[in-house]
Formats: structure tokens, sequence, C-alpha cells
């Protein structure tokens, strides 16, 4: 009898002698993905204004105006075209000269030197700058995660807990889209740059040709992730709503309400982007622009602010809290 009651007085000493993580690993962990994004973001700015520096940008509507590489209205004259379009249906020309022979080849090399000009040399321009952000935006996401796994732990054992455990999952899907996104836009760009340069040098039978369509492939992978991944910052904007909530709602007082107010401003801005990458539908230059901007606004900006202020929070709370709470 007196060796089990001193077994179980030892016993509950040990517990309350435990030490609950420390949030050092935390704090570190949200400050580098804070510095992360925003390497990330000043990688991607300082790779675009280089590449338009030095190249035009490349823009659609340039390909049914005037421009300096060929005459739109020449090479789309019915003389010299392949085919026409009469009341939604294609009609070939089999009546060609040969002044037309030689004006339609010249107006096909034309065109395959503007799509090379305008399209693929800024590419590749910028492909070194553009595979580093997304490496930078990539670890930012995975410093991330363990973070928001650490300070949802302190909601767990509340009323919040399966909110909290929604949260969380909300966090990894995002992170888990984004990283896919990222990784899989950088090996598009790398591989179909480099491969228009093995088109053009390597194999010139049929070089030009080739990288037309390398043209159409590139910009339609661009237009199938697009709307693939457009979940992403509605996921993010839930977690983030979600964590602000508790927040506010909760006893823990670990983070500030102003923050939880940032979360929700970054939470209503990353719907209303979702929503104008929806809206793409109805006009697409209208609202791809609003849509840019908001993403800008959101992800670029306000989120590093939320990450950095979540690290100086954890910094004012005292150790002892951070124990309570972890054992309550």
């Amino acid at each position: 009898m007196n060796k089990t009651s001193t077994f179980e007085v030892e016993e509950g000493t040990s517990k309350n002698n435990e030490n609950p993580p420390s949030p050092t690993l935390t704090k570190c962990l949200v400050f580098t993905s804070a510095a992360l994004w925003i390497i990330g973001l000043l990688a991607a700015l300082i790779t675009r204004f280089s590449a338009h520096s030095n190249h035009s940008r490349f823009r659609y509507s340039m390909l049914f105006k005037g421009n300096k590489y060929y005459n739109v209205t020449t090479c789309a004259n019915s003389d010299i075209a392949a085919y026409s379009m009469q009341n939604d249906t294609i009609v070939y020309n089999h009546n060609h000269s040969k002044h037309s022979y030689n004006l339609m080849w010249e107006c096909q090399k034309n065109f395959s030197t503007f799509i090379y000009e305008e399209y693929w040399k800024p590419k590749r321009h910028a492909t070194l700058g553009m595979v580093f952000s997304t490496l930078f935006h990539s670890f930012a996401a995975i410093c991330m995660l363990p973070a928001i796994y650490w300070i949802v732990r302190l909601y767990r054992k509340n009323k919040f807990a399966s909110l909290s455990d929604l949260t969380l999952s909300l966090f990894h899907i995002a992170v888990i889209l984004m990283v896919v996104e990222l990784t899989i836009h950088m090996g598009q760009s790398t591989f179909m740059s480099w491969f228009s340069v093995v088109e053009l040098y390597g194999l010139k039978f049929q070089g030009m040709s080739s990288l037309n369509t390398l043209f159409l492939i590139s910009n339609s992978l661009d237009g199938t992730f697009l709307w693939l991944f457009t979940i992403t910052d509605l996921l993010f904007s839930a977690g983030i709503t979600a964590l602000s909530y508790m927040t506010l709602s909760g006893d823990e007082h670990v983070l500030s309400k102003n923050h939880a107010y940032l979360g929700f401003a970054i939470g209503a801005i990353g719907v209303l982007s979702f929503l104008s990458s929806l809206l793409r539908f109805t006009s697409w230059v209208t609202f791809d622009v609003v849509n840019h901007i908001l993403t800008f606004v959101s992800f670029a900006l306000l989120l590093p602010i939320w990450l950095i202020w979540i690290g100086c929070n954890l910094n004012w709370v005292p150790r002892e809290q951070f124990q309570s709470l972890l054992r309550s």
C-alpha cells in the first residue's frame, strides 16, 4: 500500500513538472516565413521590372493590331489567307498565286519573329528570378505551417476545439496546394523556355512552327493552372478568418484584437479576390486586373505583416501563460 501511494504521488509530481514546448521555435518560424515572403516578393518585382525594361510587354491585343513586325491588315487579307470565316464556317482559299504564297510565307515568318521577340525572350529573361521567387514563397509557406499548428494548439482544449481542427486543415490544404502550384509553374516555365531554345537552334527545319505551337501550349497551361489553384486564396482566407475569430472570442489573450482585425481584413480581401477570379468569365481584362491587385494587397503586403505581428505577440506573452494554456 505504501509503495503504491508513493508511486502515485511521484507520478503526479512528474506531470506537474513536465515542461510544454517552448514558443521560441514558433517565433523563429513565423519571422522566417515573413522574411521569405518579403524576399520572394522583392525577387518577383525586380524580375518583372527588369524584364519590362529590356523587352516589350507582350499583349494579346497586339496580335490583332499593327506592330513593328508585321502588318495585321495585310496578313489577314482574304487573297493570301489560307482560309476565311464566313457565318462561323471555315472556307479554305485554293486560289493562291505565287505572289500570295510569298506574302503568306512572309507573314508567317514575321509572326514567328513577333512571338519570339515579344513572348519567349522576356520569359527566358525572367526565368532565373521567378525560380528564386518561387523557392522563397514555397519555403515561406512550409515554415508558416508548423507555426500555425503550434498556435492552434492553444485553442484545442477550449470551446473552439472543432474550429481549431478545421482551421489547421484549411492551412494544411492551402499550403500543399500553394507549393504544388508554384512547383508546377516553375517546371512549366523553365522547361518551355529551355525547349524554345532547343527548337530554334537544334531543329531549324521545324523550329519556327514548333515555337508557335509551344506558345499556344504554354498559354493554355497557364490558363488551366489559373483556374485549378484559385481555391488556394479562399482556403488561406478562411483559415486566417477562423484564427481571428477564435482570438476575439476566446480567453487565451495570446494574439491581440488588432491582430485579429487585420486577419479579418485579409480574409475579406481574399474572398473578394476569389470572387473577382470567378468574374473573369464576364470581363477578363477588368477582373483579372482587380484580382491581381487584391491578391498583391492581401498576400504580398498584409500577410507578412500578419506573420510578423504573430511573432511580436508571442514575444510579449509570458512563458508561464503558454505553459498554463498548453497544460489545460
